[in-house]
C-alpha cells in the first residue's frame, strides 16, 4: 500500500507593533516548515505492519527587528530544502491491545537569502552596515511517537 502527505511540521508567527520596546529583538518574525512525505506500508499479517517513507522539507523565515542604537530596521530573509525519512511499526499484541511506534529523522535544511539593512540617509552613506546574502543551516530534530490503544473492555 502506499500514500502520501503534506503539512506544516513547524511553524511560528509574531508580529508586534515596530515601536514596542522589544523591537530591537523582534518586531515580525515568521518561520514555516512544510513537509511532502510519500510512504509505503506492508501488512505481513494480521497482527504486524510496517511502513517507510522519504520527508522532503521546506523552510521559509522572516525577521525583522530594530538595529540597536540606530534605530533602523533589519531584515532577514530566507528559505531552503532539506530531506529526511521516517518509518512506522503497528502490532497487535492481543485482539483487544495494540501498539504502534513511529520515528521522523532529523532533517537538516540549507538556508540561503538575505539580510538587509533598512537605514536613513545618514547611515546608508556611511557603510557601517551592508545589505548581502546570507547562507546558513537549521536541523530539525527527530521525532519518535508510541502509541498504546486499548479496548477497556475486551470482547
Amino acid at each position: 500500500m502506499a500514500g502520501r502527505r503534506f503539512f506544516a511540521r513547524f511553524g511560528l508567527g509574531t508580529e508586534f507593533d515596530e515601536n514596542w520596546p522589544g523591537a530591537t529583538n523582534s518586531y515580525n518574525a515568521f518561520v514555516r516548515v512544510v513537509e511532502f512525505n510519500p510512504n509505503i506500508a506492508w501488512k505481513f499479517d494480521d497482527k504486524l505492519s510496517l511502513s517507510g517513507g522519504v520527508s522532503l522539507a521546506r523552510m521559509d523565515l522572516k525577521l525583522e527587528s530594530k538595529a540597536p542604537i540606530f534605530g533602523y530596521d533589519t531584515s532577514l530573509t530566507g528559505n531552503g530544502y532539506g530531506v529526511g525519512y521516517n518509518f512506522g511499526v503497528h502490532y497487535k499484541l492481543l485482539d483487544w491491545v495494540k501498539l504502534g511506534l513511529s520515528y521522523r529523522s532529523k532533517i537538516r535544511i540549507n538556508l540561503s537569502g538575505r539580510s538587509d539593512f533598512i537605514q536613513p540617509g545618514w547611515a546608508s552613506s556611511s557603510g557601517l552596515f551592508r545589505d548581502g546574502a546570507i547562507d546558513s543551516h537549521v536541523t530539525l530534530p527527530d521525532e519518535l511517537f508510541t502509541v498504546l490503544i486499548s479496548r477497556c473492555c475486551p470482547g
